[in-house]
């Protein structure tokens, strides 16, 4: 038996058309097989690769729509920290990943204790302020 379905909103429309457009322009993919509402997150695939699932609205409100490529996503922000301690010798004598603004007690490769921001290990390449260094290349 045939089913009415109801016309959809023309604010909806125009919503997953700019959706759309959006996801275009970034060369990001939707892996969505419908349209599931401007608050909902919808699953992507940003230029980049990375699997991230934002919702149209905050896209639209200019949030973006990949929180690895916008450095806010804290896996991968606590993966490079820990990356850039492990490139210099340096160790985290904390087992919490306690967030890229908030000190984290480090052991430099010359054996310095000291707290440091990831923030600003990331800003300024260095890892020790008692021996400034090592400075990151490039």
């Amino acid at each position: 038996m045939y089913q009415h379905r109801p016309r959809r909103p023309a604010h909806s429309l125009r919503a997953e058309a700019a959706f759309h457009t959006r996801l275009a322009d970034a060369g990001a993919q939707l892996l969505e097989p419908v349209w599931l509402g401007n608050a909902t997150p919808h699953r992507i695939r940003c230029a980049a690769g990375h699997l991230c699932a934002p919702r149209p609205s905050n896209v639209q409100q200019g949030q973006g729509l990949c929180r690895t490529c916008a450095r806010k996503d804290p896996a991968a922000a606590s993966a490079a920290f820990l990356e850039r301690l492990a490139a210099v010798g340096a160790v985290l004598l904390e087992p919490l990943w306690l967030g890229v603004h908030t000190p984290h007690l480090i052991r430099c490769a010359t054996g310095h204790i000291s707290h440091r921001r990831p923030s600003a290990v990331r800003r300024s390449g260095r890892v020790c302020r008692a021996c400034r260094g090592p400075r990151r290349p490039g």
